[in-house]
């Protein structure tokens, strides 16, 4: 999970940008976690190398669902993966 304002001058956009030249993040699930949700947010996100989306404020229940979507889009096994 990777907030797109992290404060300090610093963003998720950037980050996701330095994290998917690394070797092991290339393919590494990451999802953005933000409060920006206006039209057009979640393609920009997707778009820039992230995997999911989740705007701000989330239940629990979004969150849990978003991330077990996360986990299965990852694994090798096509039995999780369903």
């Amino acid at each position: 999970l990777l907030d797109i304002n992290l404060g300090q001058g610093g963003n998720g956009l950037d980050l996701i940008g330095r994290l998917r030249a690394l070797p092991h993040y290339d393919d590494t699930p990451i999802a953005a976690v933000t409060a920006y949700a206006l039209p057009g947010d979640r393609e920009r996100f997707l778009a820039a190398g992230f995997d999911r989306y989740l705007s701000k404020p989330f239940t629990t229940d979004g969150l849990l669902e978003m991330t077990a979507r996360l986990i299965r889009s990852d694994s090798p096994d096509p039995s999780i993966a369903s």
